[in-house]
């Protein structure tokens, strides 16, 4: 008997059943999201104004192909595995070692977010009516 995967339940202990696992196509379009963010725009802008042409272009190649081959091997992992990062690490590292990847993973993750605050407000905030801004039209 066959079942419809249960869309309320997100398997945080345990491992996601076959019929529950999303798609290549779903994951694809979510983790290329992660690409057009602020911080690696902001970091791409950098490479361009540093390098020249010819190493801005290898070092970009090198660089995506060294983060696509790790991101490769985990998500062959977790899909082999059918485990979530958390329990990857209690499996790695231990109930009481894996504290210290889930503490890295989630600080980083306070980072992310702190980073793209932290860039993008100061840019809103000069398009505000209340900052003098004449060329933006935001209806507010």
């Amino acid at each position: 008997m066959s079942h419809a995967p249960d869309l309320d339940h997100d398997y945080p202990l345990s491992e996601v059943p076959p019929g529950a696992r999303k798609g290549l196509l779903s994951t694809s379009i979510l983790l290329f999201g992660f690409t057009f963010f602020t911080a690696t725009m902001f970091a791409g802008g950098k490479m361009g104004m540093a390098f020249d042409f010819k190493t801005l272009i290898w070092a970009a190649i090198a660089g995506n192909l060294l983060l696509g081959l790790y991101a490769a091997v985990l998500g062959l992992i977790a899909c082999r595995s059918g485990l979530n990062s958390v329990l990857m690490g209690r499996f790695c590292f231990g109930e009481h070692g894996s504290k210290l990847s889930d503490f890295l993973l989630g600080f980083t993750q306070i980072g992310w977010y702190a980073w793209g605050t932290a860039t993008i407000a100061p840019a809103s905030a000069r398009c505000l009516p209340s900052a003098g801004c004449t060329t933006c039209s935001f209806p507010f």
